[in-house]
């Protein structure tokens, strides 16, 4: 039981439908697989800071894995609206 556990918890993964804000969180070592639509969410979580401007981002889809997140720069993207109620409630 205790294995089942444990894989499951390294099996979780946030959804990125953005190729572009996979790429950017890749070239930021959040992601170190293959582009495929999904981060794991094992290092998310302590995330502080996370700036992907100017990285042709039409969606920050995912960005709730980000739970920490208290400073998020994604200025000169394409995306037009950012819900993140979800996981920010002080955001600079």
């Amino acid at each position: 039981m205790l294995l089942g556990s444990t894989l499951v918890g390294f099996s979780q993964t946030a959804e990125i439908p953005d190729p572009n804000f996979e790429h950017a969180l890749k070239d930021l070592g959040f992601d170190i697989t293959p582009i495929n639509g999904s981060v794991s969410t094992a290092n998310d979580s302590g995330v502080t800071l996370l700036e992907v401007s100017n990285k042709n981002i039409s969606s920050l889809i995912g960005i709730e894995a980000f739970i920490s997140l208290n400073y998020l720069s994604c200025k000169k993207n394409q995306s037009t609206s950012l819900d993140l109620s979800c996981i920010i409630t002080d955001i600079q």
